[in-house]
């Protein structure tokens, strides 16, 4: 699998769009409920976790950029790739959330982003 080179705030603002359509559909009133949940800091999440966002988000950009995947196909194929990951819909989109917030986190976030790209790359 190729991995674009992509900055956090593309994966930040771009990735939660795929998971956050299918996710609201099912959850309209959590969707109101959300901004006055208190969003996670950087030293409440696992360096495991942070890992497992970045990878997800990479992956959730290159779904939503890939041209072959029809476009009514794209949201349950984010979800069901971020889910693979590890990584619950809801969850995916409180990281993006709090990464948009909270800059430790987000260059912790870039930080797993460009490893995950230097491992892909060193693969190919």
């Amino acid at each position: 699998m190729r991995f674009i080179c992509l900055s956090l705030a593309a994966i930040a603002l771009a990735a939660p769009v795929g998971v956050a359509a299918q996710d609201s559909a099912d959850t309209a009133p959590s969707a109101t409920q959300a901004p006055q949940q208190a969003l996670p800091s950087s030293a409440d999440i696992s360096d495991e976790e942070v890992s497992q966002f970045a990878l997800a988000a990479l992956i959730v950009q290159q779904i939503a950029a890939d041209e072959a995947i029809p476009q009514e196909e794209k949201q349950a194929t984010v979800q069901q790739a971020v889910e693979q990951i590890g990584v619950a819909p809801q969850r995916y989109n409180t990281l993006a959330r709090a990464t948009q917030n909270d800059p430790a986190l987000a260059e912790r976030v870039n930080l797993a982003a460009n490893a995950h790209i230097e491992v892909a790359q060193s693969s190919q």
